[in-house]
This record gives structure tokens, sequence and C-alpha cells, in this order.
């Protein structure tokens, strides 16, 4: 009891003002690193998804320049040029062969 005599009411409020600000700091530092996490967990999931799709895109140029002679291939072209199908680049003609042999391979096992 005597320690609190000791202290003015000025010192009072002071002491009362600055809890406040403390926690008020915290919350600040907690949103900090909350949107420190948030922004990290963004750019890797996009890094992530750009990193499968070139692979994919790779894949299906792989695939599409392998079987240049293949039977499926023939029918691909076949099936285009019946159909006039046109695409707007080498990537999508090859993302285009990759869904086409996988449906010719399933009609031609009936």
């Amino acid at each position: 009891m005597i320690e609190l005599e000791h202290y003015s009411k000025s010192d009072e409020q002071l002491l009362k003002g600055l809890a406040p600000r403390t926690t008020d700091s915290r919350f600040k530092v907690v949103g900090y690193v909350s949107l420190a996490v948030v922004t990290t967990l963004l750019l890797f999931t996009y890094l992530v998804g750009n990193i499968s799709f070139a692979s994919s895109v790779e894949r299906n140029l792989k695939v599409f320049d392998d079987e240049k002679n293949s039977e499926t291939m023939k029918a691909f072209v076949n099936f285009i040029s019946e159909q006039g199908r046109t695409y707007a680049d080498r990537t999508e003609t090859a993302y285009r062969y990759r869904i086409f042999k996988n449906n010719y391979a399933v009609l031609s096992k009936h």
C-alpha cells in the first residue's frame, strides 16, 4: 500500500494510457505478420502454378514433336482438316493434340 501512495494521479493516468497502446501495438504486429504470411502463401501458390503450367506446356510440345509420323498424328491432322479447325499457335495445337490423343485411345479400345 505504501508503494501506491507514491504514485500521483498523473502517474496513474500515464500507466492506464500505456496499456491500450501496448495492446494496439500487439495487434499491429499480429496484423503485419498475418499480412506477410498471406502474401508469402499467395506468391508461393502463384509460382508453383506457373511452374506446373510451364511443365505441362513443355510436355504437350514434346509429345507433339515426338509423334510426328504416328497413326494418332495422322488422324489428328485429318480431323482438323476435315473440321476446318485452326489454332492460334503451336502451343495450343499441341494441347489440342494431347486431348485428341487421349480421346482417340479411348475410342480405339471400343
